[in-house]
């Protein structure tokens, strides 16, 4: 994953994954990984079903909030 120019408008950054550009995350919103807040995002992330055509937002931000299962870590 490799940041790269500017995000759309109310995201937080522009990645590169698999030659395709995504824009994720809430602009001012810093994760914390390892808090009560990292593991309950990561607990209700995890639930949500894989998509088709990877690498999908959600695999992109549980990778921000650093999950493992329903756990975050620091």
């Amino acid at each position: 994953m490799k940041r790269i120019g500017k995000p759309s408008k109310g995201k937080a950054v522009a990645v590169k994954v698999g030659g395709k550009k995504r824009s994720v995350g809430q602009a001012g919103v810093t994760p914390q990984p390892g808090t009560a807040k990292g593991d309950s995002y990561c607990a209700r992330s995890a639930k949500i079903p894989k998509c088709k055509d990877p690498p999908c937002a959600n695999d992109i931000s549980r990778k921000r909030w650093k999950c493992s299962g329903s756990k975050s870590r620091k």
